[in-house]
């Protein structure tokens, strides 16, 4: 009977953390990536399958924007996805010039 007790116990706990991440108010989720020089398709894969199934938060994606095409910088609009330029720089990390 106490090893019923103890795994009703776990399962109660383990059900607590479940609950908390099985929150369905994505409106305030965040999902945010970053690429540098992506085929523009990656863009549309990206957003449309968060997009296709119901994510409604928001995304924000850094990229170097000036190399965008006009049309996908109008899709990104269009879905509501927030861009950040990135200046991509020399690396200094000794070891990641090796």
């Amino acid at each position: 009977k106490q090893q019923k007790i103890e795994d009703q116990e776990r399962e109660n706990e383990e059900l607590k953390y479940y609950l908390y991440y099985e929150d369905d108010n994505e409106s305030d989720a965040t999902v945010i990536g970053m690429t540098y020089q992506s085929d523009p398709m990656f863009f549309y894969r990206f957003v449309a399958s968060l997009r296709a199934t119901g994510y409604s938060g928001n995304i924000i994606i850094g990229v170097e924007q000036d190399n965008l095409p006009h049309d996908l910088l109008a899709y990104l609009h269009n879905q509501s996805v927030t861009l950040h330029n990135l200046t991509p720089l020399q690396c200094t990390f000794q070891f990641a010039k090796e």
